[in-house]
């Protein structure tokens, strides 16, 4: 306990914007604390240079164990965590050496020592919560061994990426939208679908009457069940956030009826978050992760966000596609109302960590199963599909060349990677609180393209995990070159021939994505099977 202190890296926390101080935190109240341990090798290895460069070819993993071997939580690091715990007077809840966490317990006396921080109360309107500022420190011999702690601070992480309904010009069922981006046949039989929520609940009662009108007469309704993540959840059915999850599960449900939907109900904080994600991505089941929470970087640490990357490319290995909602206002990723409003802009995160797929908006015209006009969905007034530049993250590989604005190439990741309908003037058709609306935002393009996945996987009777770099590679998305994303007076980035920071490299077209992968296993190649 007298050894050296040092700072955990990236650990540095703001001062929560707009908040009131209440005062110190009682020292008595009992708090959980998620370490994030690193992992035993560098998973940004060959492994996964090679799994990115020829993302079907190279398909050929460990099972679970193998990986959990390799890129899990050290046995010495784990013990070294929990007899540091111990010592100040911390419990262990819980470890999971796969998922490299150790979950802690115990008073914020003890926490504060532990972490060598000071926890604050809040409030911001009718919330309150627990804040810190500064870094956390741990003593020079458990530093190095941990890549993030989560959950001292549990003020509000994110905001969900939803146009919540309302009356539009033109509406669709999600089996509509799929039909005009050509998505394979089939009904994802076999896969399972993870749907991270932060907030809301779901009506099975809503669910049934809406899957009734909207799938084609005699499919059976989806599967869906519930994982709580945290203690207490989902609320009751009856608050906003269930438009998001109506959006959710109803897109994916719409597209890939047959696929097993399984929603993560998890506390709107950072360690919320990630737990869910986490569970998420390391169940054997999982074929792919929809993500419609998000908010700008700053609003993040350093260390939750390598600690989210890190969790995307254990992703990538195992061969789980993530998708994650671009952002709703604009190159700006704010409204004018934010507390922290700045005028800048700012790419939405954890759409920005680069083995996760990013997800932007468009505007979709057509009918009969033809596309007659797609455009950058911008409605002028603030809202308008997310995308820009990260300042957190390196220009990944297949991202190498790429230009936003300008002639200068990209340095810094990108983002989106790709598009769908999201505009609500060309909205999705939804059912919530026991009335037909109509929906939108990037929230509505998550769920859709994992609805996709699920389909691909069934028909290559294989999970085709990773995919976004070879999609870079080909030319099977609908080229967006109409529209920008300016909003709340911040200049956008503007669509063009090829990628750009609007729609990404545009909307699917599902045939031509299914040719892709098609054409390379069939030239004797192998897709990796489940793990």
């Amino acid at each position: 306990m007298n050894e050296s202190r040092v700072v955990l890296a990236g650990s540095t926390k703001e001062a929560a914007s707009n908040a009131t101080l209440v005062g110190k935190t009682d020292p008595s109240t009992n708090i959980d604390v998620t370490v994030i341990l690193k992992p035993k090798s560098a998973i940004d290895g060959p492994a996964l240079s090679d799994h990115v460069a020829t993302p079907v070819e190279n398909r050929i993993m460990p099972d679970r164990a193998a990986f959990v071997q390799q890129y899990g939580a050290d046995d010495a690091a784990i013990n070294a965590v929990k007899d540091y715990a111990a010592a100040c007077g911390l419990s262990v809840k819980n470890v999971d050496a796969g998922r490299r966490v150790v979950e802690l317990s115990g008073s914020v006396a003890n926490a504060e020592r532990a972490f060598g921080t000071e926890l604050q109360d809040f409030t911001r309107g009718s919330l309150t919560f627990r804040g810190r500022q500064g870094p956390v420190t741990l003593p020079a011999g458990i530093a190095p061994l941990v890549e993030a702690v989560l959950g001292l601070d549990n003020r509000p992480a994110a905001s969900p990426r939803v146009i919540h309904p309302r009356v539009a010009q033109k509406s669709y069922y999600p089996r509509e939208i799929a039909s005009l981006y050509q998505f394979p046949t089939g009904d994802g039989a076999g896969e399972a679908v993870a749907i991270i929520e932060l907030g809301g609940a779901y009506d099975a009662t809503d669910l049934k009457t809406y899957f009734a009108a909207a799938l084609a007469p005699g499919t059976p309704a989806p599967k869906v069940s519930t994982v709580s993540v945290s203690p207490g959840l989902p609320v009751a059915y009856g608050s906003a956030d269930d438009d998001e999850v109506m959006l959710d599960i109803e897109m994916i449900g719409g597209i890939a009826p047959g696929a097993n939907i399984v929603v993560y109900f998890a506390e709107n904080t950072d360690q919320g978050f990630y737990q869910a994600v986490s569970q998420a991505v390391h169940d054997p089941n999982t074929s792919a992760v929809s993500i419609s929470w998000g908010s700008k970087e700053s609003d993040w640490t350093a260390q939750t966000m390598t600690a989210w990357e890190t969790l995307a490319q254990s992703a990538a290995l195992l061969s789980v596609s993530v998708f994650a909602a671009a952002g709703d206002h604009g190159s700006s990723d704010q409204q004018t109302s934010d507390s922290d409003f700045d005028g800048q802009r700012h790419a939405d995160f954890p759409g920005t960590a680069p083995h996760i797929t990013s997800c932007g908006g468009t505007n979709l015209q057509g009918s009969s199963g033809t596309i007659t006009g797609e455009t950058v969905w911008n409605n002028q007034d603030g809202w308008a599909t997310g995308g820009g530049v990260s300042v957190q993250f390196p220009v990944p590989t297949w991202q190498a060349g790429l230009i936003a604005e300008s002639k200068t190439a990209l340095t810094m990741r990108g983002v989106p990677d790709i598009a769908g309908d999201a505009d609500p003037n060309s909205g999705i058709a939804v059912r919530v609180h026991g009335q037909d609306l109509v929906s939108g935002g990037t929230s509505a393009v998550a769920p859709l393209w994992a609805a996709l996945t699920a389909l691909l996987n069934q028909r290559l009777k294989s999970k085709v995990g990773f995919f976004t770099p070879m999609l870079y590679a080909t030319t099977a998305c609908n080229d967006i070159t109409v529209g920008d994303n300016g909003a709340n007076s911040v200049a956008g980035f503007s669509a063009k021939a090829g990628w750009d920071a609007c729609t990404g490299l545009g909307s699917p077209n599902g045939a031509k994505i299914q040719a892709s992968l098609t054409a390379v296993t069939s030239a004797g190649s192998k897709v990796q099977q489940p793990v």
